[in-house]
């Protein structure tokens, strides 16, 4: 079975300080992608039918 520890606040694997700042970076990343094509999307440059 698991073995079971007791929580140790602060105490973090060099791999998981890694994992949450990709994640903390793409998540920032996506949204400023997601509001560039927004912005872009409300331009008058898209064709609207052919």
């Amino acid at each position: 079975g698991a073995e079971k520890t007791e929580t140790q606040w602060g105490r973090i694997s060099v791999f998981s300080q890694y994992a949450l700042i990709f994640l903390a970076v793409t998540f920032t990343w996506l949204m400023g992608l997601m509001g560039y094509v927004r912005s872009g999307l409300r331009q008058h440059w898209h064709v609207y039918g052919v």
